[in-house]
């Protein structure tokens, strides 16, 4: 997801779009396994903090690597640096998770097909399913970093390929969605880093502006309203719209909060929590599984209020989430620095 560390705003909005997710994945597992209760069902829009990540993406990786006068000759260092950046922290979590599934044979009980070479590599499958949750969206990240090579080898194909690639995904999803749904690369999801290159454009061209932000915020907060409300229920949120006009709003976002960069100080507290953002989006699925059979078993024997149950498992998901990027992640990035320094 890059290095956004000069930029505070989005490293803030990193740790606010992690937050989303793991608050979308609580309340859905405790209306699963606590049952319905009125005070679930708020954070359903939480997911949207998948389509920030995306377009944040597609931003810090241009933004990066537009500026290279060598592309031809980054190719090498750009793959490296994305498998360290993506595969090392997630390899540990998914090893754990399959001795897990071996050992326990009901701790997924979603019924899915858990399958070694998908968990570990990633590759997209209709029949099996890696063994974290969210890999799904570890998919998209490596087919957009495939992609992007064409950039290094050239801006002319680059722009070519991005064309048509978002032109069969606009093409097939407005005809047959249904056909191309479950289709990785043909994905409404992979709009998103597009949005997100485009960010970067706006910005090295200096028009990015306050009112961008205004904008963003205003459509945001707009579709989680009808998201929420009775009227978005009749409409259908998991499409080629959904994905245009939230690609579009975090754009929007993006660009405002570099225009307000040098005017707001962001706490350190919350710089720290988006650095920390990709440790807590990656253990935060396991560690509800975890918690959220032990609160059912203890809400068996005694009535403990929902509330309760839903921050305790918000608290330990991101203590979780901290310790191992404090512990795990971090002291990966410093080992292989450390290797390539030398090297």
């Amino acid at each position: 997801m890059g290095n956004t560390k000069s930029i505070s705003g989005l490293q803030v909005a990193r740790g606010i779009a992690a937050l989303l997710i793991v608050l979308f994945h609580t309340d859905l597992n405790l209306k699963l396994y606590i049952g319905q209760n009125e005070l679930f069902g708020f954070w359903n829009f939480g997911l949207i903090g998948v389509d920030f990540f995306f377009v944040l993406s597609g931003f810090i990786i241009y933004w990066v690597y537009s500026s290279d006068k060598r592309k031809e000759k980054s190719i090498f260092l750009y793959i490296k640096k994305r498998i360290i950046r993506i595969y090392p922290p997630y390899l540990i979590i998914t090893f754990a998770l399959l001795v897990a599934y071996n050992v326990f044979p009901t701790f997924s009980n979603s019924g899915r097909n858990i399958s070694v070479l998908a968990s570990l590599f990633l590759i997209p499958s209709e029949s099996f399913s890696p063994a974290l949750i969210v890999s799904w969206t570890l998919m998209h990240e490596l087919l957009f970093y495939f992609v992007f090579i064409t950039f290094l080898i050239s801006t002319k194909y680059f722009r070519i390929v991005s064309f048509l690639w978002a032109g069969l995904i606009l093409v097939l999803n407005l005809s047959s969605s249904l056909l191309v749904k479950n289709i990785l690369y043909l994905n409404p999801y992979n709009l998103e880093f597009l949005f997100g290159i485009i960010a970067a454009i706006i910005v090295k061209k200096q028009k990015s502006s306050l009112l961008h932000l205004i904008f963003g915020f205003s459509i945001l907060i707009l579709f989680v309203c009808i998201h929420n409300g009775d009227f978005g229920k009749n409409i259908y949120f998991n499409g080629l719209f959904t994905r245009v006009v939230l690609g579009t709003c975090f754009m929007l976002i993006i660009t405002g909060l570099y225009s307000i960069e040098s005017k707001v100080r962001y706490s350190k507290a919350l710089i720290f929590f988006g650095t920390a953002s990709y440790s807590i989006f990656l253990i935060h699925s396991p560690i509800i599984s975890i918690l959220i059979r032990l609160a059912a078993m203890i809400n068996s024997k005694m009535d403990i209020h929902p509330v309760v149950i839903f921050l305790i498992i918000i608290v330990f998901c991101i203590l979780s989430g901290i310790t191992f990027f404090l512990l795990i992640e971090k002291s990966i990035h410093k080992f292989f620095d450390n290797v390539f320094a030398t090297r």
